[in-house]
């Protein structure tokens, strides 16, 4: 275990970078590839999504943002605390985390909320694949 405090040794501009990636890869993943096919699951468990106007657009997005950079801190903290300084370690963990905390966590929500697999696999896919990017910037970034 590492024994030096995480804030003093944390690469900031690489977890903002690491935020921003995700949050790009997030307006990619759900709007340009799997927009159709999410809005008519989510639809088919009852919930539309309404174009937000004006301010609601911007705080939607910052919120977005901030939840993107604050993951990607978490992640430096795990790397930080166990002392990953590889790239494939760093990749396993990611994967550990997206499976282990995301993955898990949509399994017992979902069927309970009524969303389909397929839903279930979009959003999970987004998750697992953010945090693998996190993990690489982060990881490459030193």
């Amino acid at each position: 275990m590492v024994t030096t405090h995480f804030l003093p040794s944390a690469n900031f501009l690489a977890i903002v970078v690491a935020g921003a990636a995700y949050f790009a890869f997030g307006y990619i993943w759900f709007s340009l590839l799997f927009n159709k096919a999410r809005t008519a699951e989510l639809e088919k468990a009852g919930i539309k999504i309404s174009m937000p106007a004006g301010n609601q657009m911007l705080s939607k997005m910052a919120l977005s943002f901030i939840g993107n950079v604050i993951g990607a801190t978490a992640i430096a903290y795990v790397f930080h605390h166990f002392g990953v300084v590889t790239l494939d370690r760093a990749l396993k963990v990611g994967i550990i985390v997206g499976i282990g905390f995301v993955a898990s966590t949509l399994a017992i929500i979902y069927p309970w909320e009524g969303k389909s697999m397929k839903l279930y696999i979009i959003d999970t896919g987004h998750y697992l694949l953010g945090l693998l990017i996190c993990s690489f910037i982060l990881a490459v970034w030193r």
